[in-house]
């Protein structure tokens, strides 16, 4: 008897583990929630993202994954209790062994994702990677939403769900006041690999220059940076740390996602804050590049600037500078992100706002 898909269709996407993919598979959603109005869209996210995606409207229903640390007995258990959910689609954006497991052992009957070891019995449509054809990472996930080798779809700047419920409550807590002055946010963490991470210094630099111009700094970063968001504020002096508040540590990824929306730019490095941003209706998102590849993961809003050196041997890509002393990153230009005085804007949406067809700029220095 011929397989009949049923008139809802249930899918279920197993995404990344990192923050910024998981933000990078949101384009994959876009695309099947265009292609079939209907379709309910589940998404299994490690417990610590489920609330970040639940912001991608998108999104109908968020369910805990396994992370790849855990034993493949956890996902075997996990898809044999998803039986009952009748999910008919399923994609899976990982790599590895284990995730795969879950929708075959769910007996989901349409089961997409890229080649790994050992998945051939698990996965039904296996596709090959083309980093020719879709150098960027989030090309790659869109892919696996069309038939193999068809073209991408055109798609809309994705944007994330921001709550003013929750902006006002996180404001009250914090004691934050979005109206005293224009905020400019800074997120010096996001990466560990040295050749893609700005120096402290270089923000701290930046955020005096920013309160002395009218704006109010607010630092937000994970608590794994708080070293470095301390040591920006400690190199203001005694009045401007008055017009810094440092974020770092205490916010999480949806509260992050709330704050930055209220900023007039945000600067940041390639990390998951810089997709964040970008997918809010913050007018310009500053990205300092180093040796990351413009093309391979960066946000690709027409918000963004993207800021490079522009050597001979950017990009990299290497964790390790073999220049020494980072050039791609130390010689960049501060005044180029220092935003403009605030009296010669008139209100925040005054910065330079790309149209809605543009992609990100690239600026080199």
């Amino acid at each position: 008897m011929r397989y009949r898909p049923p008139q809802d269709p249930k899918g279920l996407v197993l995404s990344p583990e990192h923050p910024r993919d998981v933000l990078l598979m949101q384009p994959l959603l876009q695309h099947l929630h265009q292609q079939k109005r209907h379709r309910q869209l589940t998404v299994m996210a490690p417990e610590h993202l489920t609330g970040l995606v639940s912001r991608m409207p998108e999104v109908s229903r968020v369910l805990n994954q396994p992370l790849l640390s855990m034993s493949w007995k956890v996902f075997w258990r996990t898809g044999v209790q998803l039986q009952s959910e009748g999910f008919n689609e399923a994609w899976v954006l990982q790599e590895p062994f284990k995730p795969a497991l879950i929708p075959a052992l769910a007996n989901i009957p349409d089961r997409t994702g890229y080649r790994g070891r050992y998945r051939y019995v698990l996965l039904l449509d296996i596709r090959l990677p083309r980093p020719d054809l879709h150098p960027h990472l989030a090309d790659r996930y869109l892919a696996l939403g069309v038939d193999y080798g068809a073209d991408l779809p055109e798609l809309p700047p994705a944007q994330l769900k921001v709550s003013p419920e929750r902006q006002a409550l996180l404001c009250q807590q914090h004691g934050l006041d979005p109206k005293r002055a224009p905020i400019l946010a800074l997120c010096p963490g996001g990466v560990d690999v040295p050749t893609r991470r700005w120096d402290s210094e270089a923000f701290g630099i930046l955020a005096r220059r920013a309160i002395e111009r009218g704006y109010q700094v607010w630092v937000i970063a994970s608590r794994h940076d708080q070293a470095d968001a301390e040591r920006i504020c400690d190199a203001l002096d005694m009045q401007q740390q008055l017009s810094c508040d440092n974020l770092a540590g205490r916010l999480s990824w949806e509260d992050s996602l709330d704050l930055l929306a209220l900023a007039q730019q945000v600067v940041s490095n390639d990390g998951p804050l810089a997709h964040i941003a970008a997918a809010t209706p913050v007018p310009q998102v500053d990205v300092v590049l180093g040796a990351s590849h413009p093309n391979y993961a960066t946000p690709r809003h027409p918000n963004v600037v993207l800021h490079s050196v522009g050597l001979e041997c950017q990009p990299c890509q290497q964790p390790r500078c073999a220049q020494g002393g980072r050039p791609c990153l130390t010689q960049l230009d501060i005044e180029a992100l220092v935003p403009e005085p605030y009296s010669t804007q008139g209100t925040a949406q005054a910065l330079a706002e790309p149209s809605a067809e543009e992609g990100p700029v690239i600026k080199t220095f």
